[in-house]
């Protein structure tokens, strides 16, 4: 489907772009659908609605350029799920979606800090926890718009390759 899309007269630039703005799309309503689920469902107070939103947007981006760039690099759909789980999961534990950076030693936390997780992690605990808003996340944010763009241009490469070799 790939290279008969790139078929099209509107080039690799568009369909690159359509296909991150429709991951992105989706990781937007996925957060949309557990940030109301949690406030529904368990009452949940997430704090400053510009941090979340900001926050969420930011992580969106992270996201799906991580699934274009693992998209581009598995072969078969099989494989990329085969990676994207148990990846998921590290990474998770890593960065402190499973349990806080604060009960592992320092090595560990400085690990953690590796992943966009933990970077995010201190964010909603930023806001959530201490009350912060935006200006109180903001070094959060930088670390993680740094993973989105080195994250987005991995992803960019790797499908123009992709692209190219005609794989």
């Amino acid at each position: 489907v790939f290279q008969r899309t790139l078929a099209a007269p509107h080039g690799l630039a568009v369909y690159l772009s359509g296909l991150g703005l429709s991951r992105f799309f989706i990781a937007l309503v996925q957060a949309a659908i557990l940030l109301i689920l949690g406030r529904v469902s368990f009452g949940i107070s997430f704090g400053d609605p510009v941090a979340v939103l900001t926050l969420v947007f930011i992580y969106s981006v992270i996201a799906s350029a991580a699934g274009m760039l693992l998209g581009a690099v598995a072969r078969t759909p099989a494989q990329a799920v085969a990676v994207a789980v148990p990846g998921g999961i590290v990474l998770g534990m890593l960065g402190g979606t499973m349990w806080p950076l604060s009960v592992v030693g320092p090595a560990m936390q400085r690990i953690g800090h590796l992943t966009p997780q933990a970077w995010a992690m201190d964010s909603w605990n930023a806001i959530i926890n201490d009350g912060a808003g935006l200006a109180g996340i903001g070094g959060y944010l930088a670390v993680l718009i740094g993973f989105a763009v080195g994250l987005s241009a991995l992803a960019v490469w790797a499908l123009g390759r992709h692209a190219r070799s005609g794989r």
